[in-house]
């Protein structure tokens, strides 16, 4: 925990560096497909610092965050074979099924639904086109929604 706890503070300091900016586009990258650190924590004060380039930075952390979320799709479609073992040692096979099941009942909806979070999309079986469309929409609502001074929608 106190690991977390320290990334956690780095992050952050990130945000005051000159190059905030590109942190914060692949911190967004990394935590759509493996990084547990969310963007928020970066996203947050820069916009509070600079309000005039909130919209900016929303807009990089979508495209990072969508940019991830295909990392991550490459992450299960070709890793799976690795992590498959460690789901059935750890008893999480049955929740990972679990999820499948959920992404199959509910398609696009459900990826978009996961475009809110860093959840992995890459089990499903729809069209990179789908999922691409999907997670685009859901983290740019998200991005629109985290904004802060503003109303999630409006």
């Amino acid at each position: 925990m106190l690991k977390l706890l320290a990334w956690y503070d780095y992050v952050l300091r990130l945000a005051t560096h000159a190059k905030a900016t590109y942190y914060l586009f692949f911190l967004s990258m990394a935590e759509s497909s493996f990084f547990p650190i969310p963007p928020d924590v970066m996203l947050a004060p820069m916009c509070l610092a600079q309000p005039n380039r909130a919209w900016r930075l929303a807009f990089v952390t979508t495209i990072g965050s969508v940019l991830g979320g295909m990392i991550g799709y490459g992450i299960g479609a070709y890793a799976f074979g690795y992590i498959e073992p460690i789901l059935l040692e750890s008893g999480y096979m049955d929740s990972y099924l679990h999820a499948v099941s959920w992404f199959e009942e509910w398609g696009f909806w459900a990826i978009f639904v996961a475009g809110f979070s860093p959840f992995c999309d890459s089990f499903s079986h729809w069209s990179r086109r789908t999922l691409l469309l999907a997670r685009f929409l859901g983290q740019s609502l998200w991005s629109k929604s985290r904004r802060p001074g503003e109303k999630a929608y409006g």
